[in-house]
């Protein structure tokens, strides 16, 4: 009755209680794909909605540019999201947020170089963000740039956000780089006990235990490691498969 109830609702246009009931009933029924298919499809009518109208006060404003690029963003279209975020930076070069998208566009390609650049000018204009630190560090990492230099920002971004556990494995892995693995330690600990299923921090404490010495702990780790990795593949390709089920019934 209360799905059938959010349908009408949303089918009328009152989508705010629509998805109010929708929430309601999800959490009495977390596997009804239908209703998570609705919701969704709801939420993406609603952000249509929302950038038509920001779009109608002023198409060429900074938060038009941002929010339009974080849908091509969302889409995996990167160069239409940076096309767009490029024009919210020239409009608003010192306003904080601006060169964290484009950086962030940037780095979720890969393309490490010009996403420490935009990070380097975001913390120029927000010292503390510390996701932005965070990234300039794990940039330059994956950049193979000397763990050295990635560690100042990862640094600052563990002393800013002790909860940020991205920064932590980032910095751990730094220091296992640097050589450092005891020190290392403290941050996978804690990283482990947030996030115990994440496959590389169970990587990284294998690494880390070796370079201790500490061969009998390094073979559990690697082990946990391979269990996690398999499980988290076929954890993907079920959920691919509900995709596909949940296109299929909606055509």
């Amino acid at each position: 009755m209360e799905l059938a109830l959010a349908h009408l609702l949303i089918a009328t246009g009152n989508d705010e209680e629509g998805t109010q009931r929708l929430r309601s009933y999800l959490a009495r029924s977390p596997k009804d794909q239908q209703a998570w298919y609705l919701l969704g499809k709801t939420y993406l009518q609603l952000s249509e909605k929302s950038l038509a109208q920001i779009n109608a006060i002023d198409p060429n404003s900074v938060t038009a540019h941002e929010i339009t690029g974080e849908i091509d963003e969302s889409m995996h279209n990167y160069d239409g999201a940076l096309a767009e975020y490029n024009k919210a930076v020239q409009l608003a070069p010192d306003q904080p947020g601006a060169h964290y998208h484009l950086g962030n566009a940037f780095w979720l390609q890969g393309k490490w170089e010009s996403a420490q650049k935009e990070f380097q000018a975001e913390l120029r204009n927000d010292p503390a963000n510390c996701t932005t630190q965070w990234k300039l560090g794990n940039s330059l990492l994956a950049e193979n740039k000397a763990p050295s230099e990635a560690i100042i920002p990862l640094d600052r971004a563990v002393a800013a956000c002790p909860g940020l556990m991205q920064a932590r494995v980032d910095r751990a892995s730094a220091l296992i780089k640097l050589d450092q693995p005891a020190k290392a330690m403290d941050d996978l600990l804690i990283a482990e006990k947030d996030s115990p299923r994440e496959p590389s921090i169970h990587f990284l404490l294998a690494k880390a235990y070796k370079a201790l010495g500490r061969a009998t702990e390094s073979k559990m780790e690697i082990e946990s490691f391979g269990k996690l990795q398999r499980e988290a593949g076929e954890a993907t390709a079920g959920q691919a498969k509900d995709v596909m089920q949940v296109k299929d019934s909606s055509q």
